[in-house]
């Protein structure tokens, strides 16, 4: 009896033990209840393909680590997979975080915008207005960046040298209602005049050598008189006069015109190392005179290129490094003479191609270099006197040949390389006189050295009417006269003497062709 109740209470034990509420591992437990056996799987963990600790349903790339929940600013990555989303800029300003002072507002950013009343920086001693700090706001201050100009105004009389010093303070701009006429500075630039717009008179730099640079007058854009440079012998160059546009007066280099008396010039020494006149380019006329004298380094005068004009007259004298006049090639017209006296390099004239007018004579008078005068083709008459004396290589006048009248003098003397007239072909009149060896000194004529290498009078076979005296002097070399056989007209008297090549009765002839002599004939001391 007693085994029963032994097997009884083993299975109570295990009946207590399945209803305890802990899940067993009965194989044959299949029922569906709370319990976990070894068909059970275990409970599903979040998925983190990445690895990033974003799960997946918050990864918007769980195959990238690098990416995945909400945008992070200014790290460079797209953190959320949506480029829609700034990662820098965040007030879309245009500024990233680098340049944005405040990127969480849209109204600042950036550098200081003058003028706009916002603090763009986020500084408050940048200034907004002002810039210059002078005391005057910005719509009050001609030059906001300058410290030292916050105003324009003029200037009434004469400036001279003692004016100088300080006459731009307080000015942006500033026009001289006068003259400037300034001697002996001894400042080495012209910077304390930047302000100078117009000059209503001349504009005078004299006797200066200590100034070396003029960039000074870079506003100077009108002149009303001349403007003249005088022994400013430090200067090299015009830099500084790129807007100068107007010039009613003249232009003068080397030469100046008298305070007390009009129209006349005084042309005593040039500025010594001036070797270019570029700056020049803004210059469409020359109201008055060009006159360049005794600027030994001065090359050509490239710079004056869009130069139209010369209202008076042309004079270039005395310069001893000039070897053309490339630069005057838009010079259509010159209002008085042209005279090119001793410039001993000059070798061509072709520089001048475009002049078309001349309203008074030609003097090309000691040039040492010049072979002929091609380059004056435009010319159709020479309303004034010809001279051309003492050219050492001149061999004949070839770039005159579309001149058909001369109306004055014509003076040939001392050249020493001169054959024939060749470029004086389509000359019928010449008004004044022609003399071959001799000069007009204002009361009488000077004959001493006539053109030692001229042989014939080929080139004056046109030539129908002289209005004064014909002399042929002193032409050793000359033998042929027939050129002249055509003469109607000789208004004044004929001189022929001491040409000792040729023969007396070729003098003789001369004479007796001519048409009609209106003074005396002398024909003497020729050869036999």
């Amino acid at each position: 009896m007693t085994r029963p109740l032994a097997l009884s209470a083993l299975a109570l034990l295990a009946l207590t033990a399945c209803d305890s509420g802990v899940a067993d591992k009965d194989l044959f437990d299949t029922g569906d209840d709370t319990a976990d056996d070894t068909a059970d799987t275990a409970d599903t963990e979040a998925i983190d393909a990445d690895g990033d600790g974003i799960p997946a349903e918050e990864d918007c790339d769980d195959a990238d680590p690098a990416v995945g929940g909400d945008e992070v600013p200014y790290d460079g990555v797209d953190n959320d997979c949506d480029p829609g989303t700034p990662d820098d800029d965040l007030d879309g300003d245009g500024w990233t975080l680098a340049e944005d002072c405040d990127d969480a507002d849209p109204a600042v950013g950036g550098p200081e915008v003058p003028y706009d009343g916002v603090d763009n920086d986020c500084d408050p001693d940048t200034p907004d207005d002002d810039l210059d700090g002078d005391g005057y706001d910005g719509d009050a201050d001609c030059d906001d960046r300058d410290p030292e100009a916050w105003t324009d105004g003029s200037y009434t009389g004469v400036l001279r040298a003692a004016d100088v010093p300080g006459f731009c303070d307080s000015y942006c701009a500033r026009a001289v209602v006068g003259d400037v006429r300034i001697e002996q500075l001894a400042a080495s630039d012209l910077d304390d005049l930047r302000c100078i717009t117009t000059v209503t008179g001349d504009f005078a730099l004299r006797y200066s050598g200590s100034v070396t640079d003029i960039t000074g007058l870079g506003q100077l854009s009108a002149v009303g008189g001349n403007l003249e440079l005088f022994e400013v012998d430090g200067l090299t160059d015009l830099t500084g006069l790129e807007a100068l546009a107007e010039l009613g007066g003249s232009l003068l280099l080397g030469c100046y015109e008298s305070d007390t008396r009009n129209n006349y010039f005084y042309c005593t020494g040039g500025n010594a190392r001036l070797a270019s006149v570029a700056a020049l380019g803004s210059l469409g006329a020359i109201g008055e005179h060009l006159y360049v004298y005794d600027n030994d380094a001065l090359v050509d005068f490239t710079g004056l290129d869009n130069v139209t004009a010369v209202g008076g007259s042309v004079w270039l004298h005395g310069n001893a490094g000039l070897t053309s006049v490339a630069g005057l090639g838009a010079v259509a017209s010159v209002g008085g003479e042209l005279d090119l006296y001793d410039n001993d390099a000059l070798a061509s004239l072709a520089g001048l191609s475009g002049l078309g007018t001349l309203d008074g004579g030609l003097s090309v008078v000691g040039n040492d270099a010049l072979v002929d005068l091609s380059g004056l083709e435009g010319l159709t008459r020479i309303p004034g006197p010809l001279e051309v004396e003492g050219n050492d290589v001149l061999v004949d006048l070839s770039g005159l040949d579309h001149v058909t009248a001369i109306e004055g003098l014509v003076t040939v003397v001392n050249n020493d390389a001169l054959v024939d007239f060749t470029g004086l072909d389509s000359v019928t009149e010449i008004e004044g006189g022609l003399l071959v060896g001799c000069t007009d000194e204002g009361t009488y004529y000077y004959c001493d050295g006539g053109n030692p290498a001229l042989e014939t009078l080929a080139g004056l076979g046109a030539l129908d009417r002289i209005g004064g005296p014909l002399y042929l002097y002193d032409n050793d070399a000359l033998v042929d006269v027939t050129a002249l056989h055509g003469l109607s007209t000789l208004a004044g008297s004929l001189y022929v003497t001491r040409n000792s090549a040729l023969a007396s009765a070729d003098a003789q002839a001369l004479a007796d062709a001519i048409g009609s002599v209106g003074g005396t004939v002398t024909v003497r001391e020729n050869g036999p």
